[in-house]
């Protein structure tokens, strides 16, 4: 299900995304890193990230959250960010 869910594309214009965490070895999915509550006008947002138990302490969360942060940091211009745990 959530193979699933991960592979429709999500549009370009949505506040909110589900994106999949693939490993870049062997492109397995390992997880997913989401972003809701996003508020344009007030720029901040919450996230989310989830690792499948057997890659944990690989860096995944670490490098998700970063390519993350700064998409909506960088590009956005979003100035606050909540995990969501």
């Amino acid at each position: 299900m959530l193979r699933e869910r991960l592979e429709k594309p999500a549009p370009l214009d949505a506040p909110n995304y589900w994106l999949a965490i693939e490993s870049l070895e062997e492109g397995r999915l390992v997880g997913s890193v989401s972003t809701n509550d996003t508020l344009p006008r007030h720029r901040n947002f919450k996230y989310g990230i989830a690792i499948f138990r057997e890659h944990w302490r690989k860096g995944y969360a670490i490098e998700a959250a970063s390519l993350l942060f700064r998409y909506y940091f960088r590009e956005l211009g979003y100035r606050r960010v909540m995990a969501i745990v």
